[in-house]
């Protein structure tokens, strides 16, 4: 399916990521469909994709081993899902529940964290929380010394790491 993607094909690579996913109902082809929704604006299958890969990550096949870093970004385009649907308290709870999963979350991965909490507290009028959040996401920037840009939700795992 990453070929169709890489063409700029989402609907045959939906497809093909359909029919992976029937085969392994399984975190890859989910994360897949869920970017592949998100880049095509359908945000209400790419936000159930993501529940669902984040649901189904613990279901690894024994010879693949899932990134950490695609947990990360499962939970980040789940809560970008909500934001687009103006869904702020959805968003919010999916990012606080990555920060209690206790996954090791980098500095920059921290930084939109806590940038995306800041956007996600001002639309809902809540100033206060938003202020906090935005400091951290600040801090957490200037600490990496690298600029933090939103992630690209074109990106699609190219591969698991076999163990």
């Amino acid at each position: 399916s990453s070929l169709h993607k890489g063409r700029g094909d989402f609907n045959k690579a939906i497809i093909m990521a359909q029919k992976a996913n029937k085969l392994a109902d399984t975190f890859l082809p989910l994360y897949c469909l869920g970017t592949y929704y998100l880049n095509m604006g359908e945000y209400r299958n790419a936000e159930n994709a993501f529940e669902k890969a984040i649901k189904n990550a613990d279901k690894a096949s024994p010879l693949m081993e899932i990134r950490r870093e695609d947990i990360v970004s499962s939970y980040l385009y789940l809560a970008l899902s909500c934001m687009y649907q103006a869904n702020y308290a959805k968003a919010i709870d999916r990012l606080k529940r990555l920060v209690y999963e206790r996954i090791p979350i980098s500095l920059p991965e921290k930084a939109i964290i806590y940038d995306f909490l800041s956007k996600c507290y001002r639309k809902m009028g809540k100033e206060k929380e938003a202020y906090i959040f935005e400091k951290y996401a600040r801090e957490f920037k200037r600490e990496t010394d690298v600029a933090v840009l939103e992630p690209n939700i074109q990106q699609c795992p190219s591969q698991q790491t076999l163990r």
